[in-house]
């Protein structure tokens, strides 16, 4: 075999590089490394089979071209090396971070057990059944809109707010006495005072 050829293919086997282009609907990119630009490459994910990630590389970005046998075109990208355009979103061994483009973080410290999400806009959550939150304190510091049946099993307490007082449509039961239509016996005209609600 000629020497060039086999300095060549041995140079190929690994190559540093850049994420030069992304076709995101065919999922493959372009990486510039020295003075080549290759063709388009699959990029590796953590998994592709019956369970799927989508992550894909971004411009810029630093990565590895693996060629089997050196062959650049059937090369394959493995992304995530840090750079200086791209560094890392924290250096504490004891958080796992996930840092996006528009500022939204995901992080978790495994030291003092906090999980944070921040930077988001919206969060939906969607389950067939149920959800279950289990914690002693849950705290809401906005307005809560439920559109459904509330109900609750160990009382309520509260206490006058910005906007006082209830809107309540329909009846209200306590104790088995109803709102709209208890009596009040011993009712006599003048300044009595009836007796207590039937």
């Amino acid at each position: 075999m000629d020497l060039a050829l086999l300095s060549r293919l041995i140079e190929n086997l690994i190559r540093v590089g850049t994420i030069h282009e992304v076709d995101h609907d065919q999922k493959v990119c372009r990486v510039a490394s020295g003075g080549l630009t290759t063709g388009w490459l699959r990029w590796f994910n953590l998994r592709a089979g019956t369970t799927k990630d989508w992550d894909p590389p971004t411009e810029g970005e630093q990565c590895i071209v693996l060629s089997p046998s050196g062959e650049v075109a059937a090369g394959v990208v493995l992304v995530g090396l840090y750079s200086n355009a791209f560094n890392a979103p924290s250096t504490n061994p004891e958080e796992c971070v996930r840092e996006y483009p528009d500022g939204a973080i995901i992080s978790y410290n495994h030291a003092t057990g906090a999980l944070n999400a921040t930077g988001i806009k919206t969060a939906l959550v969607q389950a067939a059944t149920s959800i279950l939150i289990d914690c002693p304190q849950v705290t809401f510091t906005g307005k809560v809109n439920i559109q459904d049946l509330l109900t609750y099993e160990n009382g309520m307490v509260g206490y006058a707010g910005e906007n006082t007082g209830a809107n309540i449509t329909g009846d209200v039961t306590a104790d088995g006495i109803s709102l709209v239509h208890h009596l009040h016996p011993g009712v006599v005209a003048g300044g009595s005072n009836t007796g207590q609600p039937v």
